[in-house]
């Protein structure tokens, strides 16, 4: 099954990771749990703190979710 994270803080990266975006999680390879793996803005497939995101499983609930998010962005 597909994973999903939503980006809640990019304070750190505001130009590789857009705030509210939902991104597909890719096998980490990392020996560190703590991190995942996504292609961010730079197209680039990097390791990020988990801390940065809300991780979501179910691509129904994904979709519902970005499309709220989206729609009462600031």
């Amino acid at each position: 099954m597909k994973r999903y994270a939503i980006c809640i803080n990019n304070q750190e990266n505001k130009a590789s990771l857009i705030l509210r975006k939902t991104y597909e999680i890719y096998e980490n390879p990392s020996t560190v749990k703590s991190r995942i793996r996504i292609i961010d803005e730079d197209g680039d497939a990097a390791l990020y703190s988990e801390k940065n995101f809300v991780v979501i499983q179910d691509i129904s609930i994904n979709r519902q979710i970005e499309k709220h998010l989206y729609k009462h962005a600031v």
